[in-house]
C-alpha cells in the first residue's frame, strides 16, 4: 500500500473504508443523517484517480450547487488541479453541459419567475393559477410522461411559446438531453467516456433523472449511489424513494454498504429519531449510533398559541446569548451555563412545515432585539436574487433574435463595462453584482460569456443560497433545511395539521411526512426543541389543535416536557358606583 493510498484512507472508520476501496462493480450507499457521506465520496474519488482512472471519466452528482461548491473546494485540496477535470454538479448542470456541447442554437434557461409570467401572459391568468400550472407542468415533466386531460392544451401551448422564445425551463434540461440521446452515436460516445458514476442523495431523483442515469452508465460505467430512504422528502417533485430500494435490481451483484456512525447529533436526538422513522416500512433497516455523548434531553414545550410559541423560542435562544433586552438581562445568581464553546445567532434554526409560519416568529424574534432571516423568503441581500436580477437586466437589453444571440459572444466582463457607460447600471450595482458572482464561479466568470452566466446563475435554487457565516437566526421550511446542521433547532407546529401535513386528508403520505419531520430532528447537533401549540387560528377562527402523533413515538426517557400556560383573561372591571 503506497503512501497517497494511506493518505486518502486516513482518518475515515471501516465502513467508509470500504466505500473508498470497494471502486468495481455497483455499490448503494445507505448514509444515515451525519454519517460523512461527503467525506466518503471525496476520498473515493481521490482514490479512483489514485489508481489510474482519468479524472474527467469521473461524474459526482449532488442534489445542490451548494452541495457541490462543497465538494469541489474540498477535493481541490485533497487532489489539487487535477480535480478539476471530475464533473462535479447537479444533473441539471450535466444536462446543461450536454445541451451545449450537442446544439448550436443558443437558449437561455427561464427561471421560476419567468416561467409564471410567460403562462400569466399567455393564458391571461392569475399569478396563482399559473404558479399552480407551472407546478404541474413541471411534475408532469419530472415524471417523463406527456400531458393529459386539462393540462394538455395549456402545457402545449406553454412548450410552443418557449420555443418560440427560445427558451429552456428547469425540468427541460433533463429531457432535451434524453432527446439528445436518443441518438445511438451519441450515446455511445458519452458511454466511452463515463466510467464512473456516483449519486449523492439518490433517494431523490425522479423518473426523468433516473433514465438520464440509467442511459449514461449503460451496462460499462460504474454506479455509486449514496443516500437514505429514511431522508426522501420530494415526492411531490415527482421523486421517488422506490429507485433507491430498487437499485439492486436495476444494477445485479450491487454491494451494499450502510454508514451507521452519526457525528453530527446528540446520543439523544438519535435515540428519539430512530423510535420515529422505525416506523415506516418503505425503508432500508439500519441501526444508527451516535459518536457523541448523550446531550441534552429533547423539549416538548406546549404553548397557548402562536404569540407565546414565537416567545418561547425568542425567550431561550435570548438566554442562550446572556439576554439581549434590558428586560431579559438574567439574574446571575441563577444564570443557567450552557456547555460548549459561546452560542452565536448563527448556532439556531426555526424550522417549520409552511412559510406561512414564519411571520409571528420573526416578529417575537425582532422584539427581543434578535436578527433573522427567512430562507428562501426572499430579501435584497439574497445572492440568488441579485444575480437573477442581473440575468433579467442581461435579457432586457438583448429582446431580438439578433441581439440574444451576441448575449453568447461577449464576455461578462465587457458587457458590464458596456451598461455601466450607458447608464443602465451604476458602480454600486456592478460591484455588488460582481461580488457574488466572484463568490459562485470564482475567477472563471472573467472569461465567460453573459448567455452562458445568465443560465447558470438560473440553475441556483433557495437551497443554494443559505451561508453560513451570516450572523442571524435562521428560519426554514423543514424541506428547506435538508443537507444543513445547527447546533439548536425548534421545530414549530408539531400539531396533527402540520407535521403531518394535512392529516385527516386520505391522500397525505403519512411515511413521507415521517421521513420529513425526521429530516427536521436530525439537523440538531445539540439541542433540540419541538413545540406545539393548543390553539391556533384557521382563516380567522381560534381551533384547537392537537400534539403531532409522531410525537408518541419519542421514548418519554429522552424527553423534558415544558407547560407554558394560557394568559389569564382579563376580567372586566366592576363598573364603578356612582356617588350620585
Amino acid at each position: 500500500m503506497t503512501l497517497a493510498t494511506l493518505s486518502i484512507i486516513e482518518n475515515l472508520n471501516e465502513e467508509q473504508i470500504e466505500i473508498v476501496n470497494r471502486i468495481r462493480g455497483p455499490l448503494l450507499v445507505a448514509a444515515g443523517p451525519g454519517s460523512g457521506k461527503t467525506l466518503a465520496i471525496i476520498r473515493r474519488v481521490a482514490m479512483l484517480i489514485q489508481q489510474g482512472v482519468p479524472a474527467q471519466s469521473i461524474i459526482a452528482v449532488t442534489f445542490t450547487n451548494r452541495a457541490a461548491k462543497e465538494m469541489k473546494e474540498r477535493l481541490s485540496v485533497l487532489m489539487g488541479d487535477t480535480s478539476e477535470k471530475v464533473f462535479v454538479g447537479t444533473l441539471h448542470l450535466l444536462g446543461l453541459r450536454i445541451i451545449q456541447e450537442n446544439t448550436t442554437n443558443r437558449f437561455l434557461i427561464y427561471n421560476r419567475s419567468e416561467q409564471i409570467g410567460l403562462l400569466m401572459s399567455l393564458l391571461q391568468i392569475s399569478k396563482t393559477k399559473a404558479m399552480d400550472l407551472a407546478d404541474q407542468i413541471s411534475y408532469t415533466k419530472n415524471l417523463n410522461i406527456g400531458p393529459s386531460g386539462q393540462l394538455r392544451g395549456p402545457f402545449e401551448r406553454y412548450q410552443a411559446a418557449m420555443m418560440e422564445q427560445r427558451a429552456l425551463d428547469f425540468d427541460d434540461l433533463i429531457l432535451k438531453p434524453l432527446e439528445l440521446l436518443d441518438n445511438p452515436d451519441l450515446l455511445q460516445k458519452y458511454r466511452d467516456n463515463i466510467h464512473h458514476i456516483i449519486v449523492d442523495e439518490y433517494q431523490d431523483i425522479n423518473t426523468a433523472q433516473y433514465r438520464l442515469l440509467r442511459l449514461l452508465a449503460g451496462n460499462n460505467a460504474t454506479v455509486c449511489a449514496v443516500g437514505d430512504p429514511d431522508q426522501a422528502i420530494y415526492a411531490f417533485r415527482g421523486a421517488d424513494v422506490e429507485n433507491f430500494l430498487n437499485f439492486g435490481k436495476d444494477f445485479v451483484g450491487a454491494a451494499e454498504v450502510t454508514l451507521s456512525l452519526n457525528y453530527r447529533c446528540s446520543g439523544s436526538i438519535v435515540r428519539a429519531s430512530d423510535e420515529v422513522i422505525i416506523h415506516n416500512t418503505r425503508r432500508i433497516k439500519k441501526e444508527v449510533k451516535a459518536v457523541k455523548g448523550d446531550g441534552p434531553m429533547i423539549v416538548i414545550a406546549s404553548v397557548p398559541d402562536e404569540v407565546a410559541e414565537g416567545e418561547f423560542i425568542a425567550r431561550e435562544i435570548d438566554a442562550r446569548l446572556g439576554g439581549l433586552r434590558h428586560n431579559s438581562l438574567p439574574d446571575t445568581g441563577n444564570q443557567k451555563e450552557y456547555p460548549g464553546p459561546p452560542f452565536c445567532f448563527s448556532d439556531f434554526a426555526v424550522i417549520f412545515r409552511t412559510n406561512n409560519q414564519a411571520e409571528a416568529i420573526e416578529e417575537k424574534l425582532a422584539a427581543f432585539g434578535i436578527p433573522c432571516r427567512v430562507l428562501g423568503g426572499g430579501g435584497a441581500e439574497n445572492r440568488r436574487e441579485v444575480t437573477c436580477n442581473m440575468g433579467s437586466l442581461l435579457k432586457q437589453v438583448f429582446t431580438s433574435e439578433e441581439m440574444r444571440d451576441q448575449l453568447f459572444a461577449i464576455r461578462i466582463s465587457d458587457l458590464l463595462d458596456i451598461l455601466t457607460k450607458n447608464g443602465r447600471c451604476n458602480i454600486d450595482q456592478i460591484t455588488n453584482t460582481t461580488n457574488h458572482i466572484r463568490l459562485i464561479f470564482g475567477d472563471a466568470w472573467m472569461e465567460m460569456t453573459a448567455g452562458d452566466m445568465v443560465n447558470e446563475l438560473n440553475l441556483f435554487t433557495d437551497q443554494d443560497v443559505f451561508d453560513p457565516r451570516a450572523e442571524a437566526v435562521n428560519l426554514m421550511t423543514l424541506h428547506m433545511a435538508k443537507g444543513l446542521e445547527f447546533r439548536s433547532i425548534f421545530i414549530s407546529g408539531v400539531e396533527d395539521g402540520l407535521i403531518p401535513y394535512g392529516a385527516g386528508n386520505g391522500s397525505v403520505d403519512i411515511e413521507e411526512e415521517r421521513r420529513l419531520f425526521y429530516v427536521g430532528m436530525t439537523r440538531a447537533k445539540e439541542e433540540l426543541f419541538l413545540i406545539y401549540k393548543r390553539t391556533g387560528l384557521v382563516y380567522g377562527k381560534k381551533i384547537k389543535r392537537s400534539p403531532s402523533p409522531f410525537l408518541s413515538h419519542i421514548p418519554e426517557a429522552c424527553v423534558e416536557r415544558i407547560t407554558i400556560s394560557d394568559r389569564p383573561r382579563k376580567s372586566r372591571s366592576k363598573e364603578q358606583m356612582k356617588l350620585f
